[in-house]
């Protein structure tokens, strides 16, 4: 498959889904995953940052399709019981 040079939201959400599919521990364990980041990151106008100062894979990728006007990223993963089921357009 060829580089793409741009994608959309929707894409982006394929391939988690798609993901999930293949994988759904290592998909859980890789969105689950935050790391320390300091307060310039934490203040990025986009990039979904949790309040305690730590950044995961999803907070980055909302950070290239921006927020809408309650600061919220436009992808949300789906939980029942704990179990990461699918991830959804916000």
């Amino acid at each position: 498959m060829p580089i793409k040079h741009a994608i959309t939201l929707q894409d982006t959400i394929n391939l988690l889904n798609e993901m999930l599919a293949l994988d759904a521990r290592a998909t859980y364990r890789l969105i689950s995953s935050r790391a320390a980041c300091n307060k310039e990151l934490g203040d990025h106008p986009t990039i979904q940052v949790l309040d305690i100062g730590e950044v995961g894979l999803l907070g980055v990728l909302n950070g290239l399709f921006g927020v809408d006007e309650e600061d919220y990223g436009a992808i949300a993963a789906v939980f029942d019981n704990g179990e990461l089921i699918e991830f959804i357009i916000r």
